[in-house]
């Protein structure tokens, strides 16, 4: 995981979701003040699911399975701390992706920034369009689900 760790939620729900997986080993990549926080690494801790801390992207890259990537939330800034980091040393390009495994994939939940050149839109490993779509039907799950209509799916989809 890639990123604004400290204020991102989708890589903190991401954490806490893969105490149900076996042989998870997680890397967090990140500028240190925007690292992953206690609570989570505690969770982590708790059940036994190993991970490794990094600012060195370039290092972490050629062992990495999955590469999820956020944006940095600039929205929950302060007093404009993430202009003070060199976003260059935290983002995807031609040269990350030819050391990025061949069977690798990169997950962004979107919107994205600089974080992604837009490249790597082209690249088979890049997953994140297929995230957003899956995302949309998932979602479009629960609502059906939560009011009471999941059986009507069939009908509509026959239309």
């Amino acid at each position: 995981m890639m990123g604004d760790l400290k204020r991102g939620r989708t890589v903190r729900s991401l954490c806490y979701l893969l105490k149900n997986y076996y042989g998870v080993r997680l890397v967090f990549i990140a500028p240190e003040q925007f690292a992953m926080q206690p609570d989570v690494k505690a969770h982590l801790d708790e059940h036994r699911i190993p991970y490794h801390e990094t600012t060195r992207l370039d290092e972490a890259l050629p062992s990495l399975d999955a590469l999820y990537v956020t944006r940095m939330q600039t929205e929950w800034d302060t007093a404009g701390e993430s202009r003070s980091v060199d976003l260059s040393r935290f983002s995807i390009g031609a040269p990350q992706l030819a050391r990025l495994k061949r069977d690798a994939i990169i997950m962004h939940p979107l919107p994205r920034g600089a974080e992604i050149d837009p490249a790597v839109d082209q690249d088979p490993r890049a997953m994140y369009w297929r995230q957003e779509r899956n995302g949309m039907w998932m979602r479009a799950a629960v609502l059906a689900k939560i009011f009471g209509v999941e059986d009507r799916i069939p009908e509509i989809d026959a239309r």
